[in-house]
């Protein structure tokens, strides 16, 4: 399920998904899970400081993969989008902090908490 609320200069999106996984016996083999339900949201809200050139973004993401008491992740995103031409050429940077409750339970798998700086070129044609 999704929304997205336009208003001038002004983008704010949501969405929601969730879903039961029931794991099912094949050739006589059972499932090497028991059932469990992933459920997750994302909101991202946007601002054009140059109408249709250049806009900042800020994102909240949490995901509940379900399979294990402690494994859920969380992230917030702040971005610079620049529009070349539109949506068909645009440059996107990001900088991500993640927590993952997994990694905090098994540390084994590296840091709990991390950063990264992406950046991206988008060309659609």
């Amino acid at each position: 399920m999704d929304a997205w609320l336009n208003i001038g200069p002004f983008d704010l999106i949501g969405e929601y998904l969730e879903e039961y996984v029931n794991g099912r016996t094949v050739n006589g083999v059972p499932p090497g899970f028991a059932n469990f339900t992933t459920s997750g949201f994302q909101i991202t809200s946007g601002f054009f400081l140059i109408p249709k050139k250049f806009q900042i973004a800020v994102q909240w993401q949490e995901l509940n993969p379900g399979q294990k008491g402690n494994d859920g992740i969380y992230s917030i995103t702040g971005g610079l989008n620049y529009y070349i031409h539109g949506d068909d050429l645009k440059l996107m940077v990001n900088y991500i902090h993640t927590w993952s409750d997994f990694r905090q339970a098994n540390p084994e798998f590296g840091q709990d908490q991390f950063n990264e700086v992406i950046g991206r070129v988008q060309v659609m044609f």
